[in-house]
């Protein structure tokens, strides 16, 4: 009776942490954005959290950091993001000056040449009435209708913006100052050994840096180096085509979705020598800035493999939607630290 009566015990604790932790979950669900991207950025600014706390008191250093990464980071991005959809509504209305421009075909029936003439029958565009100028446009207007619909619901909704800004700078403050603290707490519950936890902690962290390195800091500066000779060629919408470069970057389908077609209009408009050295230009900067820029942003051994990237990028994206860029990849991180931790763990048995 004391057996059963010790085990009711702790299967009642258990069952009281379990729906304890389910309701904090539920409670914090709303500002899981806000957390990772506080965490995220903590752990990027660490190193300059350090050095300023060797001169002054950890809340000031905290404060002055949480300053840099905003101001370095968050506000450019804002603006970056703010200014390409600004590009994208207006983008429809440009898009059919350029094809005029440009010599496009009109005849009708030219889109059913193309070999994805497929896509636009299944979703009921009929390819034999519709020239393929007609239909980029359309492509264009819908497409400018969709940012500027998103453009409203930022805008209907930039109170609740603010707070997660707030609560996200709120965040990082606390962070810098208790995160050795919070680490040390979370190694003090958990049930694996020291030299595991030590394995595990390593091994997470150096593997999420040389994710957002290897994914978003290298398309980002690849999405540049092409976006600055199509500044100076005059293309336009110039910011909304580097945010798009990078984004096809991440997911990995290549900035060549961009750049390449861009060429061939320049071609087909009449200016041929721009045209081919953008595409020559494009695909030999993109390969140098990898090869230059990735062994040393990522060492070889924490890097995520691309097919493993690639699909937990885009199912963390089919799941949580945008923030599943970030989502995805960190899931995918943590089940391999995991599976790293159990073959160490076993090896060592």
């Amino acid at each position: 009776m004391k057996v059963k009566s010790a085990f009711l015990k702790e299967a009642y604790f258990f069952a009281l942490i379990l729906i304890l932790l389910i309701a904090v979950i539920l409670v914090f669900a709303p500002f899981l954005s806000v957390i990772v991207a506080a965490f995220i950025l903590v752990e990027f600014f660490m190193p300059v959290y350090r050095r300023l706390k060797e001169t002054v008191s950890p809340w000031p250093a905290s404060i002055l950091t949480t300053l840099i990464a905003v101001t370095t980071v968050v506000l450019p991005l804002a603006f970056v993001l703010i200014l390409a959809a600004a590009e994208a509504v207006t983008f429809s209305a440009r898009i059919a000056d350029f094809l005029r421009d440009a010599g496009i075909v009109d005849s009708t029936g030219a889109v059913s040449l193309l070999p994805f003439a497929y896509i636009f029958e299944a979703l009921d565009i009929d390819v034999t009435t519709i020239s393929l100028r007609d239909l980029i446009i359309q492509a264009g207007a819908q497409t400018g209708q969709l940012v500027y619909g998103l453009v409203s619901v930022a805008i209907n909704n930039f109170a609740n913006i603010l707070i997660k800004a707030f609560f996200m700078i709120f965040t990082m403050i606390y962070l810098f100052v208790d995160y050795d603290r919070i680490g040390d707490g979370i190694r003090k519950i958990s049930p694996l050994p020291d030299d595991l936890e030590d394995i595990f902690a390593q091994k997470f962290r150096s593997t999420t840096r040389a994710v957002i390195k290897g994914t978003f800091i290298i398309a980002a500066l690849q999405a540049t180096s092409v976006a600055i000779p199509m500044a100076l060629m005059g293309i336009e919408p110039v910011v909304l085509w580097w945010v798009i470069m990078v984004v096809v970057s991440v997911i990995p389908v290549g900035s060549g979705v961009v750049w390449f077609p861009i060429g061939l209009l320049l071609i087909l408009a009449g200016r041929p020598v721009e045209g081919l050295f953008l595409i020559v230009y494009s695909a030999v900067i993109i390969n140098v800035v990898d090869t230059t820029f990735r062994p040393r942003l990522i060492k070889r051994d924490t890097n995520l493999h691309p097919v493993i990237a690639l699909f937990s990028i885009l199912g963390g994206l089919n799941l949580f939607g945008l923030p599943g860029l970030i989502y995805g990849p960190l899931i995918a991180v943590f089940f391999l630290t995991i599976m790293e931790v159990y073959r160490k763990r076993y090896q060592t048995s």
